[in-house]
């Protein structure tokens, strides 16, 4: 959420991303590489192939929660379900936000959901390296 600094009339964004950091622009405000790359706060989806089941969950540490999922010890449905591709994330400023987020999306019939991934990723790739 925007808020005014203090003496000034700069709008700015909490965790406000240093042009000078390696890899983040303007352009690319959700760049992994900032200085706070563990704690991304994200909702995300994940899934074991093309048309396969799609597991929607919310995170304070994506990195962290992926490599659990990818070792299987995440959530009992994508270790039953094999659920180890990161094929769709975004990323929020506070957790209440992403919460109600991830409920709105696990609401949605499936093919909604499919869209959304298919918009950013349409060969379905597995997202997880491009965290690093």
């Amino acid at each position: 959420m925007p808020r005014f600094i203090r003496g000034t009339s700069t709008l700015r964004y909490p965790y406000e991303l240093s042009p000078h950091i390696e890899g983040t622009t303007p352009q690319n405000p959700f760049c992994v590489a900032d200085r706070d790359a563990e704690n991304i706060i994200a909702v995300y989806m994940m899934s074991s192939r093309f048309d396969g089941p799609i597991y929607t969950g919310v995170t304070k540490n994506l990195v962290r929660r992926v490599g659990q999922h990818k070792m299987g010890e995440g959530a009992r449905f994508t270790t039953k379900y094999s659920c180890t591709s990161l094929i769709w994330w975004e990323r929020h400023w506070s957790l209440v936000e992403a919460n109600q987020r991830e409920r709105r999306i696990k609401k949605w019939p499936r093919q909604w959901k499919v869209n959304l991934i298919e918009a950013e990723n349409p060969e379905w790739r597995d997202l997880w390296r491009g965290l690093f």
